[in-house]
């Protein structure tokens, strides 16, 4: 067994946490004077002014690698930016389509297609050129259409209307679900009304809403429109399927009237809107918080590209840094909007774009449904000094273009950086750790090719520790390349008696239905923790044909001596548990201070794998290939 000591049984550390109501970012207060290019948004009733296969705004279908300028009917001269539905139909094969301001095409993209004849639409926030009109190139012949939901007015001073006020994603409506406004799939042409003020608990004269619009279990291929109730219904789209039992997302920022809006379907299916921010109408104050500064379409990152050029795997966070890029402030920046795109998908799973160094909200930005899976999605995300976070739960390239910024203040971090990205060869070695055991000259360690299911036991302490073990469970993984699969709750504890989840019973070894305990407890409920001991691990290992792997383990954190700190501080829970699961796939202390794995647990020690933990984690993960039992 290996344990972890404390010197101090509590450390005085301040931690700034996120708030987890409803608004994320309170925009009470100006923080800085309204930067040059601020705007504030105005929503319109949807109307098309692209439409390729009618001769609408360009005379005939595109072809591949060209380029031309669509003008903007009914966008008052002046304005900023404006906000596009752009759907390509019928490509002739997969690529992408960039809408942009000027002479000079960016590296960014703002809709991509994987297929030919695939239709597939993308909310796009694009810079006005001088002349009043944005540029559309495309790599691919296709068929285009954009239709005009807003654009973005220059504001010389504070405003009351049209100012952005980011919220924790707050789900609206799920038509699968009983509790719902609406209980069942939308039929054949069907429209219903949905309160978002009401709903939401925002104020009634709310000009729009952000909203994560998705439609799944499609009937048959077509389109759904959103559009503000007591209008007529437009001819304009922001979503569309491609066939039966299609799940597909866009952003919309959908225009309100009264507080409300309208969904219209075409074809008929389930309809899931989340709620991740709105604009304030004349009822508010006159501030320059919430006001949007557009920017020329930069990429901020590309997995694809050096330093990393290898793909993020299973459970992998990129960390996103916007201070002082591509015209960026270093601070003052209190939201972002950017087009995330995935591409090369390993498996069907889910992406997350959220503030950097915070904990994952259940939310998700963007959705892959087929291996290969090339798809962007329109996102707003609030920002921490840090940036923003990209999630991939089963793996994928991530692509992150940014097309502007919102006034207002970057959120504190509430968690320490994540293990970063690696690249195809593994983090840069660094000699600070150890194996614990060993076989000969080889580590002894789980076998990657199978999944290590795992389960907890909170020892009767807080629900909301959950989010601490998960969080580093995800770090274990990210930095080993395991899959370790959540199997639940337990009430075994593990003691010096019993440390281990096997059992002898009737004369045979029984394994429960998982390899890994991880417990929260205290010097009552377990003798594995006395004194001055904060944390404690346990394996088990089994013999195999080249020597022996690791089958079991428990870990145990004392939250009596760690449970009163901040979590993620240095004298808290988090790097605890770090600490522990990394005894239990294999690492030793090092006598080095500055890395997780060093025996104590110290006032301004590491919170988070440092080099040497990663170097060791790494080879005792996926890169040393399958275990042969």
């Amino acid at each position: 067994m290996t344990q972890l000591f404390r010197r101090l049984a509590h450390v005085t550390i301040i931690a700034a946490v996120m708030g987890l109501g409803l608004s994320i970012v309170a925009p009470a207060v100006a923080v800085h004077a309204a930067p040059p290019g601020a705007s504030f948004y105005v929503p319109v009733s949807p109307y098309r002014i692209l439409d390729t296969r009618v001769g609408i705004g360009f005379s005939r279908r595109v072809n591949a690698g060209e380029a031309f300028t669509l003008t903007l009917p009914n966008v008052p001269a002046g304005s900023s930016a404006v906000v596009l539905n752009v759907t390509i139909t019928a490509p002739a094969d997969g690529g992408f389509v960039t809408i942009y301001p000027g002479s000079t095409r960016p590296t960014a993209s703002s809709i991509n297609v994987d297929a030919a004849g695939q239709t597939i639409a993308n909310l796009v926030t694009v810079p006005i050129s001088s002349n009043g009109t944005v540029e559309v190139f495309s790599q691919r012949q296709t068929d285009l259409i954009a239709d005009v939901q807003g654009y973005y007015a220059p504001a010389a001073a504070g405003v009351a209307e049209g100012r952005f006020v980011p919220v924790t994603p707050t789900r609206l409506l799920d038509t699968r679900e009983p509790t719902s406004t609406h209980f069942g799939a939308l039929g054949l042409g069907e429209r219903i009304t949905v309160d978002v003020a009401a709903l939401a608990g925002l104020p009634a004269d709310t000009v729009a809403a952000a909203l994560k619009v998705t439609v799944t279990e499609s009937t048959a291929g077509g389109f759904w429109t959103v559009f503000p109730t007591g209008t007529d219904l437009p001819t304009a789209s922001n979503i569309n399927t491609d066939g039966p039992g299609t799940t597909i997302a866009n952003q919309v920022l959908a225009r309100l009237n009264g507080g409300r809006t309208t969904v219209f379907s075409q074809t008929g299916g389930h309809l899931v809107i989340d709620l991740v921010g709105w604009f304030t109408g004349p009822s508010q104050p006159a501030l320059d918080v919430g006001l949007f500064v557009p920017v020329t379409p930069a990429r901020l990152l590309d997995s694809r590209e050096a330093p990393l050029g290898a793909l993020p795997a299973r459970n992998r966070t990129a960390e996103v840094a916007v201070a002082n890029r591509f015209g960026l402030p270093a601070t003052g920046v209190g939201a972002v909007v950017v087009n995330a795109t995935i591409t090369q998908a390993i498996q069907p799973g889910f992406f997350s774009l959220w503030p950097a160094r915070t904990y994952r909200p259940t939310a998700s930005s963007l959705n892959a449904t087929r291996p290969g899976q090339t798809i962007a999605n329109h996102v707003i995300t609030p920002v921490t000094t840090a940036g923003f976070s990209f999630y991939t739960q089963n793996g994928a390239h991530l692509v992150a273009d940014i097309a502007g910024w919102y006034t207002g203040a970057e959120l504190p971090p509430a968690l320490p950086p994540h293990v970063p990205l690696t690249g195809v060869g593994g983090p840069p070695p660094n000699g600070s750790y150890r194996f614990s055991p060993t076989f000969g000259s080889s580590p002894i360690r789980w076998d990657p090719c199978q999944p290590i299911r795992y389960v907890v036991n909170l020892g009767g302490y807080p629900d909301s520790n959950r989010r601490m073990i998960g969080e580093a469970v995800e770090r274990l993984e990210a930095a080993t390349g395991l899959a370790l699969l959540p199997a639940g709750d337990t009430t075994f504890m593990p003691t010096n008696a019993d440390p281990s989840p096997i059992s002898f019973t009737d004369g045979a070894f029984r394994r429960d239905a998982f390899e890994i305990v991880i417990a929260l407890s205290d010097e009552i409920q377990t003798d594995m923790v006395p004194d001055s001991v904060a944390g404690k691990a346990a394996t088990n290992t089994i013999g195999t044909r080249r020597g022996a792997a690791i089958s079991t383990a428990s870990v145990v954190v004392d939250m009596g001596d760690v449970g009163g700190n901040p979590e993620w501080s240095s004298g808290g829970a988090g790097p605890v548990v770090l600490h522990e699961l990394a005894h239990a796939v294999g690492l030793d202390h090092v006598l080095d201070m500055t890395q997780v794995m060093n025996p104590f647990a110290l006032p301004g020690g590491p919170t988070t794998y440092a080099a040497g933990d990663l170097t060791g984690l790494w080879q005792l993960g996926a890169a040393g290939g399958c275990v042969t039992v």
